[in-house]
């Protein structure tokens, strides 16, 4: 179990370190709107920054969306977990996991195909500047993966709380 707990400890660190990645972009796209509303108003337009920053906006919400599992952000409905007893509700936690680990490990093999045959094509965006766009789509790949591998970290910390409670209550 020590071995376990290092790994979802692991995990955690890895997903905030890819969070400061997403808070980097987004700092980026807010000086490159800033440097093209002033580059406009004195009459030099940035040709292409709504397209680069579609694609930094990209890049920021996919590497951000493992932090959002992490911290428990993610919309959820809850009246009927509200009633349940303490143990119930961490089973009925633990199981809630593996829904999304199938559709999230569906969606991480697809986002990487999509994502290589992008860079392997060299797409690029149709209007000029004709930035690439395979970036955004690895970002969108790596993005799921982190998530896919948080929600296996999620479901190892309930089964985790559960064997500690059951080994609580035997001992």
């Amino acid at each position: 179990m020590a071995l376990l707990n290092r790994l979802i400890r692991h995990m955690d660190s890895m997903t905030r370190s890819i969070n400061a990645l997403s808070m980097i972009t987004i700092i980026l796209l807010m000086t490159l709107m800033i440097v093209g509303i002033i580059a406009r108003i004195i009459g030099i337009p940035f040709s292409g920054v709504t397209n680069l920053s579609e694609s930094l906006l990209v890049v920021a919400i996919y590497l951000s969306i493992a932090y959002t599992q992490q911290t428990k952000q993610h919309v959820a409905v809850e009246f009927l977990v509200g009633s349940l007893n303490e143990k119930n509700r961490k089973i009925l936690s633990a199981i809630n996991v593996i829904i999304p680990i199938v559709i999230c490990s569906i969606i991480v093999f697809a986002s990487w195909d999509y994502a290589i045959d992008s860079w392997k094509l060299r797409e690029k965006m149709d209007g000029a500047p004709f930035y690439p766009i395979y970036p955004p789509k690895i970002a969108i790949a790596v993005g799921v993966s982190f998530l896919w591998l948080q929600l296996i970290a999620d479901f190892f910390r309930g089964v985790l709380a559960l064997l500690m409670k059951s080994e609580e209550s035997h001992g």
